[in-house]
Parts: structure tokens; sequence; C-alpha cells
């Protein structure tokens, strides 16, 4: 990896991996943040199918030698270039959107830490899910800053949500 740090702003997009490796298994998932995250959890998600941000996210692990859980944030800008963000060894705050999208994580860990196979996983791109309290916090942030528009609330009550945590 060719990693030079950058103190910039770069507009754009944050998107989620939320990985499982256990020396040879590997399995992720992907989201991208469809609204702004209220004190560090996005308020609503869509899972994407993304796999050269996946393989990027296996490589990193892999290199590390890391076996577990983990959660890996990127920026996507408008040319599609992916910036990594940060690493979070647990589960993330976007562990909802992977149970929703086919991709029972904790369930996973469970039994490749018994010396159990997990079965194929089927993810399912395009599954939105919403953050409730999240959402309130973040209309009520707006409101205090006196710049909640009808759009904001619109785009809260019809996100096209399916599941909500």
């Amino acid at each position: 990896f060719d990693i030079e740090a950058k103190n910039v702003l770069i507009e754009g997009c944050d998107v989620s991996v939320d990985a499982v490796r256990w020396g040879d298994y590997f399995q992720a998932g992907a989201y991208e943040v469809l609204l702004p995250k209220a004190k560090g959890i996005s308020i609503l998600r869509r899972s994407i199918d993304a796999p050269e941000i996946v393989e990027t996210a296996r490589r990193m692990l892999e290199a590390a030698g890391y076996n577990g859980v983990c959660g890996l944030d990127f920026r996507r800008d408008s040319d599609g270039n992916y910036y990594f963000l940060e690493c979070n060894p647990r589960f993330s705050g976007g562990l909802c959107s992977q149970l929703a999208s086919g991709f029972d994580m904790p369930w996973i860990l469970w039994q490749l830490s018994h010396g159990i196979q997990p079965d194929e996983v089927h993810f399912k791109a395009g599954v939105r899910t919403q953050y409730i309290k999240g959402t309130v916090d973040y209309l009520k942030r707006r409101h205090r800053q006196g710049k909640l528009t009808a759009g904001d609330v619109l785009r809260c009550i019809f996100s096209g949500a399916v599941k909500f945590d």
C-alpha cells in the first residue's frame, strides 16, 4: 500500500466495509451513508455491491494478520476514488445494515470460533436501513441551528428504508 497522510477535506460519500476475517476465511459487505452522521453513527444507509473496496479491505486485514470482525471506513469522491479514513476492530454501528442485507456477522464469527465452516453468504445490495434515534437527533439539531428544511424532514420520513435499527 502506498500511504501518504494528507490534511485535506475530501468531499464525497462515506462508504463502510464490515468484514469477518478468520484465517483463510473472509466475508464482507459494504454500505454507503445516505444521510449524515449523528454522533458518529450514520442515520440512513444503503447496502452496495462494491467488490473493489471489499477487496481492498481484505488485503488490508490480511496484511495486518487481523482475525475477527472489523469495520473499515472510506470516503468516495465524485470521481469514484476511495480514501481510507479509519479502521474499527469491532462490530460497527452499521451492523443492522449488514444483518438486513443477509450478512449475519455475529453468527459467522460464532461459527468460526467454534470450528464450524459458515454457509455461503447471500449479500443483497440496495437494502436501506435507518437509525431512528439518530434521525430524531439529526432533525432536532437542524432545528436548533435554524437550518431545518422541509426537505430534511421529507428525506427522513420518506427515506425508502425497509429496516430500522
